[in-house]
């Protein structure tokens, strides 16, 4: 056969095989305890009608939102009313209940409260399963025992007595016919009372049914211990054995069953089998161990299919698996163990040969030549004559490869015959080859081959396998990318030099390089790809962001992480057939629209192999399918099988947690802001100390959620919406009291939204300091103050008044009262002498007249008004003696009891004329250091105020009392003087109100008395008590070496 013939035939294969180019894989996505799972053991799952995920496990209930998982669990320290936390079943009910079945019972779970209650207290059992027919009966099998529940009339019965069989699993037919499997191997139907024997059907004695399943067409499945799945019309019951055992021809263990289009998933504890109702072939699904997209335990427990059309399996060990149609579009090419693959991981660049092989060079592992028809793979390395592992360019001519190395030259490699034909590199080609490092091979449609190196851009011509140097770009540049347009222009892209553009029809070179000054030149000197897309624009890849040359060919427009992009290191691009540009970055993949702008990010969790993408690997097969290289591997994919940008169904949007303070806020825990959990509540009431706070979101999707991007705006706080990047909670930091509304949005990374505005009313109570209540207060208080402030400054300025009036008034009175001083002190003056020339010869009269003789009167009455007159004429001198400081103490050794005594006999004829009793209490030592003057004259005046105003009696009492003070008392049963004249009557003329026409007297004594006190260092004071005035004198007595004799 001749070549062409052999071409012939491969090509009629290749396209024989084009639908089975894209196999079918399965890749699934894992959560584990790692990713805040409970346990990883799931025997159950169920999505409510609110979208939420939830599983049951060994240790609690997980609800899972698409971000994270929050878990309910039996806990003696939180009183949700759960007992157990092995959770078996569940069932999704009306009401926003969950019936959880568990190894002790059923509990209801109000997912509003977020409390759990026990259904009966009486079946305490391990559940094993729960169904509800159509009219919303519940029936269930708890202690091997089958229940039949009618909510309605809250009546239970129980159908089967457990002496008699045990009950294993149960179904709800489309009929809403209630069907049972015993271990007896019978199959009843408890409405018909039809029975089918399935050990007399399959001939055996000891057949377990694990699991019954109503599939799409009405059939009921049934799952078994260890004869596998079986399928039974309802109608005939006629029996359809499945299949039975798995491919190392065990038999099989189902665990549960589930109908997805025309395919039966089955969970058995071999992994998962797809039976397809159409063609009758089966799939198996296991843990692969060196496929971490695997499933990740082969014990399957439980299937869940939720309203995306995603895939969840519970297993016993390895957690949830994740699995979507939509997650193996991307095929995954990765060094592997046990099946044929690629050797190398960081993939480099890729080409097609006319024979379907796709040719792969790696940076660590040589070339892969891939059969994907044959899914044979065939590697070549150093030790197949290649002169390095490390690939960067490829370029198929003909039958021939040419393959930059790394360093080392070009290789030439015949792909027919599987060897190598030729080496070059700088030593072996004269120095024609300036640089061994060939980072990229690229031929223009003129047949010229340029190699760019590490230092230059060489031309190899293969015809007389020469190399040139190309004057038309500096040579001494590190070359990464060459491009040729539409109109023949050859672009050149750099290392750090920028992009270079050389036009052959007028043989004029362009340079482009970035200028931190210009905001439209080229992003980045770095530059790694470029590529004209169908628009006739040339978009460029650099180390920061896209630069897209303007119709005027002198500047740039730019695309960066600004609008969306994951990364500003951009490696490749491609475009395919759909106006959509795939874009490789160092963080994962973009799928571009070029009409609209929009974006989409393709990541881990949405198929590609990882996040790093490789530079200058991007690849379109013959058939259109993209291929892109990575640092773990490359990637295949089919774009037309990939939705593009279409406009997505509205995906609902809950909050689904609230921290208060940094502390969860639970529905299930008394507290004053939350009485139904926060996904179903439609306004929040906090008060001022709870407005630090924190709220969670979460769109319900599955199909990878931290590819979306959410936005949340607090309207009445926030002016712009704030994005949210890898993250789905909204944080508040002490917001002021007010009323508000937060609006929270899913959207794609271009800002696309995905699901309608979800908001909550937020009202926060300003501090009792800034209520309404307490403003009132203030405006009052503020007014008060205001009042106060003028009555304040009025009263000062009426004290002040007052102030400078009586100040005034003192002035006068001082002039007063020192005029009348002077007055009587003249007078005082004056009259002394004569008085003393009275007084002198008055007693020489009184000594020599006959007492019998009726003049005596008369001469007693002179003689007495003659001393009251000279008592006042020394009481005025002693005035005056004071105020001009001429008053001299002279301070002697006075015996004051005696001297007590004396002045008390000088006046004790008028005590005796006025009948006046006298008790003394004399205490004082005997001598003492004082002015015996100024004493007695105190002395004197204290006796006479008390003989002029008592009734009856007068106490003189002495004594020395602390700090060495000489105390002297005078008490009296006179008129009581009023407590507000008490300071008065020690005033110069003042009298009390309480003598005043009663008794004479010049207001002298009292105010002469005190003021001697002072000036002897002492004081005089007055009180009354027990209907008596009381005059307190107090002197400081003096050291005996302070005695100073008179002079």
């Amino acid at each position: 056969m001749s070549d062409t013939q052999k071409y012939i035939v491969l090509f009629f294969i290749s396209l024989l095989h084009i639908s089975s180019v894209y196999s079918q894989q399965y890749y699934f996505n894992h959560y584990q305890v790692d990713q805040g799972l409970s346990n990883n053991f799931i025997s159950c799952a169920v999505q409510d009608e609110d979208g939420f995920l939830w599983f049951g496990s060994k240790n609690g209930l997980n609800r899972f939102d698409g971000n994270q998982f929050k878990i309910y669990q039996s806990d003696p320290s939180v009183q949700n009313g759960l007992e157990s936390n092995f959770i078996r079943q569940l069932l999704v009910y009306r009401d926003h209940t969950i019936w959880v079945g568990t190894d002790q019972g059923i509990y209801i779970f109000d997912k509003k409260k977020e409390q759990f209650h026990i259904f009966r207290d009486d079946i305490r059992g391990e559940v094993l399963s729960i169904r509800t027919d159509n009219k919303e009966q519940i029936w269930f099998v708890a202690n091997l025992t089958l229940y039949h529940y009618t909510p309605i009339s809250n009546q239970l019965r129980q159908l089967t007595k457990p002496e008699d069989f045990f009950v294993s699993a149960l179904t709800i037919d489309m009929d809403g016919k209630a069907w049972y499997a015993s271990h007896l191997g019978l199959l009843t139907c408890v409405h018909s009372q039809q029975s089918l024997n399935l050990n007399e059907v399959l001939g055996t004695k000891d057949i377990w049914v694990q699991q019954l399943y109503t599939d799409q067409q009405g059939y009921i499945l049934a799952g078994t211990r260890s004869h596998g799945l079986l399928r039974i019309s309802p109608y005939d019951l006629s029996v359809e054995h499945i299949f039975g055992t798995n491919t190392e021809n065990n038999n099989l263990f189902v665990r549960d069953i589930l109908h997805i289009n025309q395919e039966y998933w089955v969970a058995t504890e071999s992994g998962i089998f797809i039976y397809n109702t159409e063609t009758r072939l089966t799939k198996r699904l296991y843990h692969e161990h060196d496929n971490p997209w695997s499933l990740s335990d082969n014990a399957v427990y439980t299937l869940c299919q939720d309203h995306e059309g995603g895939l969840w399996a519970g297993t016993y060990f390895g957690g949830l698996n994740y699995h979507h149609p939509k997650l193996d579009l991307f095929e995954k090419i990765f060094p592997r163990n046990q099946k044929p693959s690629i050797l190398g991981y960081a993939v480099r660049e890729m080409v097609e040969d006319p024979y379907g092989n796709i040719w792969i060079g790696t940076e660590d592992k040589g070339i892969s030549c891939w059969n994907s028809d044959l899914e044979a793979f065939s590697h070549y390395g150093t030790a197949d004559g290649l002169s390095h592992n490390n690939i960067h360019g490829l370029l198929l001519i003909g039958d021939t490869l040419l393959i930059g190395t790394f360093d080392k030259g070009l290789d030439l490699f015949d792909i027919r015959q599987r060897q190598m034909i030729a080496h070059y590199d700088s030593y072996n080609t004269d120095g024609t080859l300036t640089n061994n490092f060939i980072y990229y091979i690229y031929k223009t449609r003129a047949g010229i081959i340029y190699l760019a190196t590490g230092r230059g851009i060489h031309i190899f011509n293969p015809q007389n396998q020469t190399f040139s140097i190309f004057e038309k770009v500096p040579h001494y540049i590190f070359y990464t990318t060459i491009f040729e347009d539409a109109e023949g222009n050859i672009w050149f892209g750099t290392w750090r030099d920028g992009l270079f553009k050389y036009d052959p029809t007028i043989d004029k070179t362009t340079i482009y390089t970035h200028n931190i000054q210009q905001p439209h030149s080229l992003n980045s000197n770095r530059v790694n790809h470029i590529r004209e897309l169908s628009t006739g624009a040339i978009w460029v890849a650099t180390e920061n962001g896209i630069a897209i040359l303007n119709e005027n060919n002198e500047d740039f427009t730019r695309i960066t992480t600004a609008e969306g992009l994951p990364s500003n290191q951009i490696l490749t691009f491609t475009e395919d057939d759909f106006n959509t540009l795939w874009i490789s970055t160092s963080h994962g993949l973009v799928s571009y629209h070029i009409p609209t702008g929009s974006m989409q990010i393709y990541n881990k969790e949405r198929g590609v192999i990882g996040l790093q993408f490789n530079y200058n690997s991007v690849f379109q097969d013959a058939h259109k399918f993209i291929y892109f290289g990575a640092t773990g591997g490359m990637i295949r994919f089919n774009p037309k099988r990939i939705q593009h940008h279409s406009p997505s169904p509205k995906i609902p949007i809950y909050f689904t947690s609230l921290h208060v303070q940094h502390k969860e806020v639970l529905a299930s825990n008394p507290n004053t802001i939350l009485n139904t959990a926060i996904a179903y509540t439609h306004s929040l009431t906090l008060e001022h100390d709870q407005s630090t706070f924190s709220i969670e979101f979460a769109a319900m999707t599955f199909l990878s959620p931290q590819s979306k991007v959410y936005r949340y705006k607090l309207d009445g706080y926030d002016n712009k919406w704030i994005t949210l990047k890898n993250s789905n909670t909204a944080y508040f930091t002490q917001v002021p009291a007010g009323k508000y509304t937060l609006c929270v949005q899913l959207t794609e990374i271009d800002g696309a939204p995905l699901s309608a505005e979800k908001t909550l009313d937020i009202v926060i109570h300003p501090s009792i300091w800034l209520s309404s209540f307490a403003y009132t207060l203030y405006g009052l208080a503020i007014l008060s103050l205001i009042g106060y402030i003028i009555w304040s400054y009025d009263l000062r300025i009426k004290e002040k008044n007052r102030k400078r009036i009586e100040a005034l008034k003192i002035h006068r009175e001082r002039a007063l009262y020192k005029a009348k001083i002077d007055f009587f002190t003249n007078i005082a003056h004056d009259i002394k002498t004569p008085l003393m020339l009275i007084k002198a010869p008055l007693r020489k009269i009184l000594f020599r007249i006959d007492e019998q003789s009726p003049l005596l009167k008369w001469l007693h009455t002179i003689e007495r008004n003659t001393n009251k007159l000279v008592l006042m004429t020394n009481q005025l001198l002693d005035f005056r003696k004071i105020e001009s400081d001429s008053f001299k103490l002279y301070f002697t050794s006075v015996n004051i009891n005696q001297l007590l005594k004396e002045i008390v006999s000088e006046n004790n004829t008028l005590i005796q004329y006025k009948g006046i009793k006298l008790f003394w209490h004399l205490n004082a030592p005997q001598q003492l250091t004082l002015d015996q003057e100024t004493v007695s004259k105190i002395v004197s005046n204290l006796l006479s105020n008390a003989i002029k105003y008592t009734q009856d009696y007068i106490h003189i009492s002495t004594n020395v009392v602390a700090d060495n003070m000489l105390s002297i008392t005078f008490r009296n049963n006179g008129y009581l003087i009023p407590r507000e004249e008490m300071e008065d009557i020690f005033k110069p003329f003042h009298r009390s109100t309480q003598h005043i026409g009663k008794t004479e007297g010049t207001g002298l004594g009292l105010s002469l008395a005190r003021s001697l006190a002072e000036l002897h260092g002492g004081t005089l004071t007055m009180l009354t008590a027990e209907r008596e005035n009381i005059f307190i004198l107090k002197l400081p007595l003096q050291n005996e070496r302070q005695i100073i004799t008179p002079p």
